[in-house]
């Protein structure tokens, strides 16, 4: 009975020895600088690098164009850590804009990690910060509280001749001017549109020339046949110039066959043809008719033939 119980006691002991041993290798993988999942809140890294046992170098080059930070972690813990450049329009932090970054990177226990992200050519402001850069960013936000990452720790400026974005001076970035679309090049000025009255080719406008329609017609010329009674005549226009000469191009004068007029055929008289003088031909005929009636008188007067 003796010999059973202190068999039990031994197993016991053996047992609670066991589970002690476990619980302080347990205990021994926990890493203090980073208790929970291994990973560092930003509270735990601002400690880490009061103690120097993470550190980082900052460096931005206008020369290379490019922002580098190398970061050297000694903790063992893992460290979410990104970098970011935003371009500056003017002393207003809502206003700058997102340029480049790394993205977010887990910093390991390895000798160092690097991040590189580009510059631009005009002021910029480059943020180091524990979490992911944002994208934008806000006038109301305090991105240094460390309360709500993402929480920035270390920044720089480049073409900035002050050292914060309130009173920032020097060479501002712009936004680009969309071109001016000039779509008569021959003119001074730009012109969006095709100024009225003009035309367009091939970036060119002038002022259409006026249609003309040849000029007025000019009078009608005709003669007459005595023998025959036949008339012919012909139609010559007449412009602005000399014989229907239209802005130096000389009309066509076209021949055209006109009826004959029967007036004076069976006496033998000019009869009026198209365009002729019909008054000029009335009065040569009634002069002729006279003639003729007197020439009868007196024939008959010196010969008796009426007593």
């Amino acid at each position: 009975m003796k010999k059973s119980l202190q068999t039990s006691v031994l197993a016991l002991i053996l047992m609670f020895s066991i589970i002690s041993i476990g619980t302080v290798a347990n205990a021994a993988d926990v890493n203090p600088l980073c208790p929970v999942a291994g990973e560092m809140t930003f509270a735990e890294f601002g400690s880490a690098l009061t103690s120097g046992s993470v550190s980082y170098t900052f460096d931005v080059s206008t020369d290379t164009g490019l922002a580098t930070v190398v970061v050297n972690n000694t903790t063992g813990c893992k460290i979410p850590l990104s970098l970011s450049v935003y371009s500056m329009f003017d002393q207003v932090l809502s206003h700058q804009e997102f340029f480049d970054g790394s993205g977010l990177v887990d910093v390991s226990a390895s000798p160092s990690t690097t991040f590189t992200s580009k510059l631009p050519i005009c002021m910029a402001q480059i943020d180091l910060w524990y979490g992911l850069a944002p994208q934008t960013l806000s006038d109301s936000a305090n991105y240094a509280d460390g309360t709500n990452p993402p929480t920035v720790f270390a920044w720089k400026y480049i073409h900035n001749n002050k050292d914060s974005y309130q009173y920032a001076a020097g060479d501002f970035c712009q936004h680009p001017i969309p071109p001016t679309i000039d779509v008569c090049s021959n003119i001074e000025g730009n012109q969006s549109i095709i100024p009225e009255g003009m035309t367009e080719s091939g970036g060119i406008c002038t002022t259409p020339p006026p249609i003309s329609n040849g000029g007025n017609s000019g009078n009608s010329g005709g003669s007459g046949s005595g023998s025959s009674g036949g008339g012919s005549g012909y139609i010559q226009s007449s412009g602005n110039g000399i014989n229907g000469e239209v802005l130096g191009a000389q009309t066509s004068v076209a021949p055209v066959e006109l009826v004959p007029q029967v007036l004076g055929a069976e006496i033998g008289f000019p009869q009026t043809g198209n365009g002729g003088n019909t008054a000029s031909n009335i009065i040569m005929l009634v002069t002729s008719g006279s003639i003729v009636i007197l020439g009868a008188i007196y024939f008959v007067r010196k010969y008796g033939v009426v007593k």
